[in-house]
């Protein structure tokens, strides 16, 4: 028998024993003696969930039986929309996205479909290094089959309160009903009504719930109310480095006089901070590499105005630049240890927060006004930044569609003057793919996990000003 190291099981909804772990033991592939009854000291983690539509009619009955939820339709959507927090808590807790070398993720609902899969997956785990004999696995499916019919799920469709459509949706709960609140909420200005929650909550991710929102009438009609006063309000420009927010300020500057226009920077707003409230009354246009927030030091209303830009590109771009700019800061540290993109990367990752600051997700949080990376949680922060780029207030676009996003500046009366014009572009060089594909797996890691909420942030944005087909310029 193989030497496996020791192994435990946790399972949710708690108070619920394993079926893998029974099928194992029942099998003979594990000795009890390598089971734990907790999950402290086990060099292997089997983490089994209950599909979530069974896990909360159980609760539910048990809440009704104990009077603490109320017995109708209406309260049993309520209390699945409330409930599935706990699967969320479990997951968050047990679960590494994916899975890892040490955890097993199974669903149980998956488990009954395909039991074959499943005793191939599990035998792996135990032992990486071989590969299971035909005969053992199809020993461990039998043992599987007797064990699955002697616990079979119950029969949802014989619940009082039982609809096909609303128990589909249960089966692809994947958000938080207080995350769901909170991203409507900051679209539209007023809580979700009940009957809405669970479809929202249904939705894969808080991007697709984004993009469905802002495809709604009453965010259309939200927007319009703001969009006619903003060639009243002063323009605050949010420039995110290497996402032609150089072209950008350009552009600006040949548009309204150079005395109402004011220059300032995340940390250094003394420009800003020196005025009187009328001499900021006064200014036109804000702009530098700014956090939002910035309206709060204004007597006037606002507009802000944000380009964003693929995350990977993006990341290339500002570290060729600190390459050839001499004057930037950390110009002379990438040259003198001869830093490829990779080691750019590992030296945000390591050394420089300042660095880290700009480049980890450096988008969303210069949106959301929390550009300190690790300050704030980061699923907080996105939904800040969700907040902030659909609120009335905010005009944003795209580098890769530029002059999309100034003709509707100028749809707005927020331009006026021709603006054929590009700056601060870099030189030939090379090119983001090669560099990427040139990365060390770790370099990889940390490339793919700066660019990983930038990315749902700009393919929310992308889908709402061009639809979900539109393709790559």
């Amino acid at each position: 028998m193989t030497d496996h190291p020791p192994l435990a099981a946790v399972v949710w909804p708690a108070g619920q024993k394993s079926l893998l772990l029974r099928i194992l033991v029942e099998g003979g592939v594990l000795p009890r003696a390598v089971l734990r009854a907790s999950a402290e000291g086990a060099g292997r983690l089997i983490v089994e969930t209950e599909s979530f539509p069974e896990a909360v009619v159980n609760r539910f009955e048990a809440a009704v039986a104990a009077g603490k939820a109320e017995d109708s339709a209406a309260g049993f959507y309520r209390f699945a929309s409330v409930f599935f927090s706990r699967l969320a808590d479990f997951r968050q807790a047990w679960a590494p996205a994916g899975g890892d070398e040490t955890h097993l993720l199974v669903a149980r609902g998956d488990l009954r479909a395909a039991p074959e899969i499943w005793m191939r997956r599990v035998l792996a785990f135990l032992d990486p290094s071989g590969v299971p004999a035909e005969e053992e696995v199809r020993a461990l499916v039998q043992v599987a089959d007797q064990v699955l019919k002697s616990e079979p799920p119950p029969d949802l469709t014989a619940f009082r309160h039982y609809e096909a459509d609303r128990f589909a949706k249960l089966e692809r709960v994947s958000l938080r009903r207080d995350v769901v609140q909170d991203v409507f909420r900051k679209f539209m200005g007023r809580d979700l009504d009940e009957h809405g929650i669970l479809h929202f909550q249904a939705l894969a991710s808080v991007t697709r719930l984004g993009e469905a929102l802002a495809k709604t009438p009453e965010f259309a009609r939200r927007k319009q109310r703001w969009a006619a006063s903003s060639a009243e309000r002063t323009i605050i420009h949010l420039h995110v480095p290497k996402t032609a927010g150089t072209s950008l300020n350009a552009i600006l500057s040949s548009n309204w006089p150079a005395g109402s226009i004011l220059e300032a920077h995340t940390g250094d707003l003394e420009p800003l901070e020196s005025l009187s409230q009328e001499e900021r009354r006064k200014l036109r246009v804000i702009r530098g590499h700014l956090q939002y927030g910035l309206h709060t030091m204004l007597p006037q209303d606002v507009v802000y105005l944000c380009v964003l830009r693929r995350p990977g590109p993006r990341i290339f771009s500002f570290y060729r630049y600190v390459q050839r700019m001499t004057t930037h800061p950390l110009h002379d540290v990438v040259v003198q240890q001869n830093l490829g993109f990779g080691g750019f990367l590992s030296l945000a990752a390591g050394q420089r927060p300042d660095l880290r600051n700009e480049i980890d997700n450096g988008q969303m949080r210069r949106i959301a006004g929390h550009l300190t990376a690790g300050a704030i949680p980061r699923i907080e922060t996105f939904q800040t930044a969700v907040q902030h780029l659909f609120a009335p207030n905010m005009i944003f676009g795209l580098t890769e569609h530029f002059s999309l996003f100034l003709a509707k500046l100028a749809e707005q009366n927020l331009l006026h003057l021709p603006f054929e014009m590009e700056q601060n572009v870099a030189p030939p060089g090379p090119d983001y793919a090669s560099a990427v594909a040139g990365l060390t797996p770790e370099e990889r890691a940390v490339h793919d996990d700066f660019c990983s909420w930038d990315e749902e942030l700009y393919s929310m944005c992308k889908t709402f000003l061009f639809g979900p087909s539109t393709s790559e310029d």
